[in-house]
């Protein structure tokens, strides 16, 4: 894997860290990994091309 680094507001970590104490997810890397997955999904699922 490479490594991403991204800046988010406040908010963002705050919901973010929560959602992985509740157990959602087992880190926040992981988090933003399905994010990002699902939005990928989203993209070729409306047949735009990506890369």
């Amino acid at each position: 894997m490479k490594l991403v680094t991204v800046h988010m507001p406040e908010e963002y970590i705050v919901a973010l860290d929560e959602i992985v104490r509740r157990g959602r997810y087992p880190s926040r890397g992981e988090a933003i990994r399905a994010a990002v997955r699902r939005l990928i999904s989203k993209y070729r699922a409306g047949g735009m091309m990506l890369g």
